[in-house]
Order: structure tokens, then C-alpha cells, then sequence
């Protein structure tokens, strides 16, 4: 069985209405009296007549009964993708989690915040964690070196490609607001966010927060010791967990 949408059905009478009133243009009466004294009319003498009072307002009418089923139904999808993106997230980290244990190596979840997008790397076996302080010393060298010498330098991490095999986008509609780590003073708005997964299983701190373009939020809290993580329905600040 075919099933056709409401949405759908106003839509189409939304269209036949416009051309009906196009036709109305076309074919009007020269004192506009009515429908009972309509005559054609040679289109070189037709006046340009606009639309009438009760013309407009049958077609705001018309768009305001399709949006009145639209918007609900848009604002709800955003709501559902918001849910799943809470979700997912969640069950990556507790399987980033698992695999740096099984394997033995590094791991870590990348947040590209820009791009709405995030993933999973791999760091080499004999790869060791710096502080944020030994990381910004090894940022400020990296800009004095030419873009040659940049391209040679090895990145320890690739992607795990048994956790994600690209980069996963968010839905439409749904972005990060921010994420905190334990390398970061402040939540993260913008640029390249990480939180590291080790081989005994503990989790750097992780707190990330979602929103959609209805600006409702979500918050993941990850537990450092699990993976697993606590989902809220609202923006959760770090001293409100």
C-alpha cells in the first residue's frame, strides 16, 4: 500500500491553488467584479492586476497549515538525531575502551569540532603519553619547521580502522557544543579536541556536549575506569555530574 503524507497532500494543493490563481490572472474581468462576469481578454490589452485580499489569504492560510505539520515533525527528527548521536558515541568510546585492553596500545578519540566530525586512532606500540606542557613544547616546534620537514615527521597514531574506518559525521542538524578533557583548561569549542584510552584501560577524562539547531543539548559523561558512559538530556556542567 502506497501512503502518502499530509504534508504531501497540502503540498499538491498548495500548487493547484497557484495555478488556479494564475489562471484567475489571466482570464479576469475587467472590473474584477467576479467569477459570474469573467471574459477573455487579448493579452495585449489585459491590465496588471495583482492578487486579491482573499486570494493572499487563502495562500497564507494554505502555508500555514503545511508548516503547522512540518515543523513539528523536523524538530522531532533533530530530537531523534540527537538521541542516536549520544548513543553511538557512547558505544564507541565503551569499544575504544575494550580494544586498547585487548590489544595492549594507546588509543584515542578524536573530535574534529569544526567539522562536526570524530573518530578513533591507534598509537604505536613504544608510543609515551606527554604531559600538556611536553605537547605545547612539541606544538611551538613543529611551527618553526618548514612544511618539508613537517610532512617527514611521523604521526604515532593512525586510524583504527577495526573502530571506525572513517570519519564519522554527525546528522544534520546536530554539531558539538564543546568537550572537556584533562588537557584542556577550558571546554573545547572549536579546532581538534583528544581524549586518550590506555592499555590498562583507563579513560582521560572525557565530557562531551551536543546540541542541535532546536538548541537542545545532550551531555556524555565517561566514566574513567569503565568507558561506559552517563547520558543526560540537558547541558550537564563538569561540577554538576
Amino acid at each position: 500500500m502506497i501512503r502518502i503524507s499530509a504534508s504531501t497532500i497540502l503540498t499538491s494543493r498548495l500548487q493547484a491553488c497557484t495555478e488556479a490563481l494564475a489562471l484567475r490572472l489571466r482570464f479576469r474581468d475587467r472590473r474584477g467584479i467576479g467569477l459570474s462576469t469573467w471574459r477573455r481578454k487579448p493579452l495585449q490589452n489585459q491590465p496588471n492586476e495583482g492578487f486579491t485580499l482573499v486570494e493572499v489569504l487563502i495562500v497564507i492560510g494554505l502555508i500555514a497549515l503545511i508548516m503547522s505539520f512540518v515543523v513539528p515533525n523536523l524538530g522531532m527528527a533533530l530530537k531523534v538525531n540527537l538521541g542516536n548521536s549520544s548513543r553511538e558515541l557512547a558505544t564507541l568510546i565503551r569499544s575504544t575502551h575494550d580494544e586498547a585492553v585487548l590489544k595492549g596500545t594507546v588509543h584515542r578519540v578524536v573530535f574534529d569540532l569544526d567539522r562536526s566530525q570524530y573518530w578513533v586512532e591507534i598509537g604505536d606500540r613504544n608510543f609515551l603519553m606527554r604531559s600538556s606542557e611536553q605537547e605545547e613544547d612539541e606544538r611551538r616546534r613543529k611551527e618553526r619547521l618548514t612544511e618539508e620537514e613537517r610532512e617527514k615527521l611521523k604521526d604515532p597514531f593512525s586510524l583504527a580502522q577495526s573502530l571506525t574506518k572513517k570519519k564519522i559525521a554527525l546528522p544534520k542538524g546536530v554539531k558539538f557544543n564543546d568537550v572537556i578533557t584533562s588537557r584542556s583548561r577550558e571546554p573545547v569549542k572549536g579546532g581538534l579536541a583528544y581524549a586518550h584510552v590506555f592499555p590498562h584501560g583507563f579513560v582521560e577524562k572525557l565530557i562531551i556536549h551536543l546540541k542541535d539547531d532546536f538548541e537542545r543539548d545532550a551531555t556524555l559523561i565517561v566514566n574513567s575506569v569503565t568507558g561506559k558512559s552517563r547520558v543526560f538530556e540537558s547541558y550537564v556542567k563538569e561540577d554538576e555530574k
